[in-house]
């Protein structure tokens, strides 16, 4: 029963959570057009807004693409078929896409290195929300900011994807609960990161689909974190 009624908590915070993350950037959107269509304003400064709600539309456009995935995901029956995925190009992709947003933001630095040519079986857009969610974890749960690293590598046959921050960390017990579905770090009445609760699950959902792993680790809470992917690649003799 204490299990049942903790989901439910979850659940319901998951709901006021993704309510937040969808009105924050909406009524950013609505007092700036608000201003504009009031007031003019010299070119640097109109440009400085619109750029403002450029990256506000990405974040909605973002937010709602992943909610989509994810009901996908959790969706039984609705697994897509694997291809042959350039594992590299795929995640720089990713990295891409957020690294805008981020740098707009000016606390966090993002260091990407990766081999190339990393082949994998796997969906290439499935991948790219792997990456996205545990770049936007690191950005969340780092917020003084400091530096981002992303490293992509073939290790010993496997595809193995680090993502690195300089964040606050989580202590044994979190690291244990960090892949369940809607748990969120910290105490619900005095979190400060944004989120809903279903990125890391929904790595770790992901990943087990392309017959890999994901583990997470930290020295403890001030010490930043570590989350490593491992996805089997493809043979040199399955590449061509």
């Amino acid at each position: 029963m204490r299990e049942e009624i903790d989901i439910e908590h979850r659940q319901s915070v998951f709901l006021a959570a993704t309510s937040h993350e969808l009105k924050t950037p909406l009524t950013s959107l609505r007092m700036y057009v608000d201003t504009l269509s009031v007031r003019e304003f010299p070119a640097p400064k109109r440009a400085e807004i619109l750029e403002t709600m450029s990256v506000d539309l990405d974040r909605l456009n973002d937010l709602i693409d992943r909610l989509l995935q994810a009901q996908k995901v959790l969706t039984p029956g609705t697994g897509l078929p694997f291809e042959r995925t350039d594992i590299s190009e795929e995640t720089v992709r990713a990295v891409s896409d957020l690294a805008h947003r981020i740098e707009f933001a000016g606390k966090h630095r993002l260091n990407v290195d990766t081999e190339y040519g990393l082949m994998a079986l796997a969906d290439p857009r499935r991948w790219q929300l792997v990456v996205k969610n545990l770049v936007d974890n690191a950005v969340k749960y780092s917020p003084n900011g400091g530096m981002i690293d992303v490293f992509l590598v073939n290790r010993n046959g496997k595809i193995e994807l680090t993502v690195s921050d300089e964040g606050q960390g989580f202590t044994p017990d979190e690291g244990a609960r960090i892949f369940e579905r809607f748990y969120r770090i910290g105490n619900e009445d005095t979190r400060r990161t944004q989120g809903v609760g279903l990125g890391l699950y929904l790595v770790r959902e992901i990943v087990h689909s392309m017959k890999g792993t994901v583990a997470a680790h930290s020295q403890g809470l001030g010490k930043g974190s570590q989350f490593i992917v491992t996805i089997p690649a493809l043979k040199s003799e399955q590449n061509a």
